[in-house]
């Protein structure tokens, strides 16, 4: 599998994960904006590492503001 898959993929079970330890909703909704990002770069492969990035930062700034 591809680096960048198993990337997004970690990082979204490790940022649900430290929800579980530290508390607040805070990496909780990183987390989701994390898994969004792993399903688009399954759906779309050729999605580049910029693309990737952006995407997580700007779902992460509307995750943290709902």
């Amino acid at each position: 599998m591809r680096g960048d898959v198993m990337f997004w993929a970690c990082a979204a079970l490790l940022l649900m994960a430290a929800e579980a330890v530290v508390p607040g909703a805070f990496m909780l909704w990183l987390g989701i904006a994390a898994a969004v990002v792993w399903l688009l770069v399954l759906v779309f492969p050729d999605l580049g590492v910029l693309a990737q990035a952006i995407t997580f930062v700007v779902l992460g700034f509307i995750a943290i503001q709902v």
